[in-house]
């Protein structure tokens, strides 16, 4: 069993890169350990280092389109969104990130997660058939990693 620590501040990503603006500025860098699960700031330091690439989630920091690849409070749903809205989403509970990486597909980043799992312990899910990669840190009763349909 690997033991996790008690504190994580991630290598290769700002807390802006996880949470929505509001958020961010509601509670600034302590908002990320608030909201995010410490096994999903690891887990995001390890595909960075593992594929040696720029990692994106969240960009909008930078004027980039990305708000909400990391935790995603209850309220952030709008009736527009509310269709899409899933109250078990990992995003909810600070347990999923969606990211891409440069230069590499989706379909290759999740070939490579399945083929190297042991790099990749806390990974439970990834989300299959979307153009950007999904990974989660459920708490689900497989072992291994589970690729799932949107």
């Amino acid at each position: 069993m690997i033991e996790l620590p008690q504190h994580y501040r991630p290598t290769h990503f700002i807390a802006q890169e996880f949470l929505p603006p509001r958020e961010f500025n509601q509670w600034g860098e302590q908002g990320m350990y608030l909201f995010m699960d410490i096994r999903v700031l690891i887990t995001a330091d390890r595909i960075r280092e593992f594929f040696g690439k720029r990692v994106t989630a969240n960009d909008w920091k930078w004027g980039g389109r990305f708000r909400n690849r990391g935790y995603r409070p209850d309220n952030y749903y709008d009736q527009q969104q509310l269709s899409a809205y899933k109250s078990g989403s990992q995003h909810r509970f600070g347990r999923a990130l969606d990211c891409t990486i440069e230069g590499v597909t989706a379909t290759e980043v999740r070939d490579v997660i399945m083929n190297h799992q042991a790099e990749f312990p806390w990974i439970r899910r990834l989300e299959d058939d979307v153009n950007w990669v999904h990974f989660d840190v459920a708490n689900v009763h497989h072992h291994g990693i589970h690729l799932f349909k949107p």
